[in-house]
């Protein structure tokens, strides 16, 4: 097996554990366990501990959401199906009984606000370039700079409150309220 394999075994593995139990909740010992990997193996991918790797698998997930977010917000022309669209991507994934697929940004950003300023960092700025992915959008189609941001902004803490309240509830109520929602808010902006 390559090096490259043991080193992205290890991020999946951490992924996920980090997913079920949070950053901070989660052992080296037990994403060794998951990954398969030796602990000499663990240690010359992240020569700094657990803080590097946890930096670096969600950053992964970071770019990774970044750009099906991109995806997913550009098959659309109008803005409404856009974030509709994406939003609609969340709730499939929640209903089939799979959970989402990756970290939660938002999640993490809570988790690592006080312990892990380098890591609350990484996904302040990640949630800045989703907002700005959206702020394009809005602007492409005519809205001024300062009412788009504003729109982005609150669409994604509307995507981030219902998110957790859908993990939490086991249910996606919230996120088909936000898909409705939508409309109103990027219709009536000022």
């Amino acid at each position: 097996m390559s090096k490259v394999d043991t080193k992205q075994r290890i991020l999946e593995a951490a992924s996920k554990l980090f997913y079920y139990n949070g950053v901070n909740a989660t052992g080296i010992n037990e994403i060794l366990k998951e990954s398969g990997a030796a602990r000499g193996s663990f240690y010359h991918f992240f020569p700094n501990g657990k803080d590097q790797m946890a930096y670096e698998t969600v950053q992964l997930t970071c770019e990774n959401q970044i750009e099906r977010t991109r995806s997913l917000i550009h098959a659309k022309k109008d803005p409404v199906a856009a974030f509709q669209h994406r939003i609609q991507a969340l709730i499939d994934e929640i209903t089939a009984l799979k959970g989402q697929d990756e970290l939660s940004i938002g999640l993490v950003a809570l988790e690592s606000w006080k312990n892990s300023p380098a890591l609350s960092k990484l996904c302040g700025d990640t949630l800045s370039r989703m907002i700005d992915i959206y702020t394009e959008k809005l602007m492409a189609h005519g809205m001024s700079e300062k009412t788009a941001r504003g729109v982005g902004t609150v669409y994604q803490t509307m995507i981030d409150g219902a998110l957790i309240l859908s993990v939490s509830r086991k249910e996606v109520s919230a996120l088909k309220e936000v898909q409705k929602q939508i409309k109103v808010l990027v219709n009536n902006a000022e």
